[in-house]
């Protein structure tokens, strides 16, 4: 089956002193997703890493009839700093994950962000039509 690739959103920081950026939500379809880092982020001095989630931040939590984690995790990568899984501490990289299982996807900055609103990284996703 043929696959197509949709821009899912800016992950941008929410405040001055954040330790999250914003969240892109609707991934269940996805085959893979690719993160592109912003050439132009200060927060990304520190790295970040990559969060996951189960429930979709996108849509009303909770869903009635439905129990999920309405958590962020980690997502495992083999590189770590201070015992946490990073991402990378350089802008300008892009990197895919494949069989996606997950909802949910925000990067979580390791220092301080810089701006509010400023963009961290962009979001697609490849899907099967």
């Amino acid at each position: 089956m043929p696959l197509i690739t949709v821009d899912v959103g800016t992950l941008v920081t929410t405040s001055t002193s954040a330790t999250a950026t914003s969240a892109v939500g609707h991934l269940n379809d996805a085959t893979s997703i690719t993160i592109f880092t912003a050439s132009s982020a200060g927060a990304l001095t520190s790295g970040h890493a990559l969060q996951i989630s189960q429930f979709d931040p996108f849509d009303t939590f909770p869903i009635a009839g439905i129990v999920q984690s309405s958590n962020w995790f980690d997502f495992s990568l083999t590189t770590t700093t201070a015992g946490l899984p990073l991402v990378t501490a350089s802008s300008g990289v892009a990197f895919t994950i494949s069989n996606v299982s997950f909802r949910g996807l925000r990067l979580r900055i390791l220092g301080s962000a810089n701006t509010s609103g400023e963009p961290i990284a962009y979001v697609s996703k490849q899907i099967t039509v």
